[in-house]
């Protein structure tokens, strides 16, 4: 914003006004400091044109027929504000060629680096703030995202559609496959613990940590939480135990579903972490003696739970964390 104002500034002055010119010692123009003066008088010239093209386009767009009677004293505001910019812009360039002349008669070894005739200015003098001609935007009303994929009213209308391939069995699911499964996959995670469910909340201090590689059940996991606004933490598979036991801990993840290939490691990593064994949960195919995500949405289907509804989000509830790799360090949850 306020560099835009800066260059708003030099444009005004090169276009409203001469280059002034150099004194008759001016530096060369082969001279390492006469072409930077040279570039920097183009750039504001070239600058200058764009922006005064710019800005009468926006003010004449925004005199209306209806803001008439007020235009003149519109007008006479904007001429001051110009003014202003003017002489800012005339200040910075003058500053610009001082420096410029600094460098060239340094180059030529006649004096130092900067001569005295250089003036600085801070730079919050040369930034200012304009209001907007244009209305002030509506106000965002919270809304979950999870509207925003699946429960747009256009949607109803779409021919089903293949979505996902699973690349290693060639399974295939439609949009609308999907969807029923992120419901009772919802239904599976934040119904109560009465009807067999997990019963997850995120108001009451859920995280659940993901470690998976790809695939559509990691998918639809993550679509879940979000319809349930219980936050989750993506955690690297390829994390050393270590880096896993870290990344538990700073996630305060409180629950953990893991790809079956990685439970010794998940399993090791959550005890120290201080996560339940019986909150251990396998993403992604089965494993004997652990409930599996396929499993509990099973038990939904089943048992004819009624499903839940998506829960609203503010703009304070967290969706997810992720983490960095940790080539440089442990790694670090964003």
């Amino acid at each position: 914003m306020r560099v835009s104002f800066i260059l708003a500034a030099l444009a005004a002055f090169a276009v409203a006004a001469p280059i002034p010119t150099a004194p008759a010692a001016a530096a060369p123009a082969d001279t390492v400091g006469g072409k930077i003066l040279d570039g920097a008088i183009k750039v504001a010239k070239v600058v200058g044109q764009h922006a005064a093209d710019e800005i009468n386009g926006v003010v004449q767009k925004h005199w209306s027929e209806e803001a008439i009677a007020a235009k003149n004293a519109k007008k006479e505001k904007v001429t001051q504000s110009a003014a202003e910019v003017k002489l800012h812009g005339l200040s910075a360039l003058k500053t610009a060629g001082a420096i410029g002349k600094g460098l060239a008669v340094g180059s030529a070894g006649k004096k130092s680096y900067l001569n005295q005739e250089l003036k600085w200015i801070p730079l919050f003098s040369l930034a200012m703030y304009i209001k907007s001609l244009y209305p002030q935007p509506a106000p965002i009303e919270d809304l979950n995202f999870h509207h925003s994929l699946f429960g747009r009213p256009d949607q109803k209308d779409w021919p089903d559609y293949t979505l996902f391939i699973d690349a290693s069995n060639g399974h295939r699911r439609t949009h609308r496959e999907f969807v029923t499964d992120i419901y009772d996959g919802a239904t599976a995670l934040g119904a109560s613990f009465e009807t067999g469910c997990l019963g997850l909340r995120g108001d009451d201090g859920e995280m659940v940590g993901i470690m998976s590689d790809n695939s559509m059940e990691y998918v639809s996991l993550i679509h879940s939480l979000i319809m349930i606004t219980t936050p989750f933490a993506l955690i690297s598979s390829y994390s050393t135990p270590f880096e896993l036991k870290h990344s538990l801990k700073l996630s305060g993840a409180t629950c953990l579903f893991v790809q079956a290939k990685y439970l010794p490691l998940a399993l090791a990593a959550s005890k120290e972490a201080g996560i339940s064994n019986r909150r251990i949960f396998v993403l992604g195919g089965r494993a004997s003696g652990r409930t599996s995500f396929t499993e509990l949405k099973e038990h939904v289907r089943n048992e004819h739970i009624p499903r839940i509804s998506v829960r609203p989000a503010h703009r304070d509830t967290l969706a997810y964390l992720v983490f960095s790799s940790g080539t440089s360090g442990l790694p670090k949850g964003t």
